[in-house]
């Protein structure tokens, strides 16, 4: 899908929760500092996840998964456009940066 000329792609994860299952989290590639349009890599820094990497996500639930896991540009949190990210737990237990807050294509939406 494609908005104002700008692809926009997804990278899926796999990832197995504290209960067991198997979720599908849905990572929209805009919001990772690396996204470059018209490419079919997965955009840094989403490509350095790595299998047995524990990952923290807040976004919108969805029935087998979450997506949504990104910044919303600034605008204020709703149930509907949280300000969501996408994070590499530590071995520490400490979390890393939000791997989707590039604001970089947030001009392809508007304000609220």
């Amino acid at each position: 899908m494609y908005k104002k000329g700008v692809e926009l792609s997804h990278t899926h994860l796999k990832l197995r929760g504290g209960d067991g299952q198997t979720y599908d989290v849905a990572i929209d590639n805009v919001f990772a500092s690396g996204y470059q349009p018209h490419s079919k890599k997965v955009p840094e820094p989403l490509n350095t996840i790595e299998v047995g990497d524990k990952v923290q996500a807040c976004g919108i639930p969805f029935k087998g998964g979450i997506h949504w896991v990104h910044n919303n540009c600034g605008d204020r949190p709703t149930r509907s456009d949280p300000d969501g990210w996408l994070k590499i737990v530590r071995a520490d237990g400490s979390t890393g940066p939000n791997l989707e807050s590039s604001e970089k294509y947030c001009r392809l939406w508007p304000r609220r």
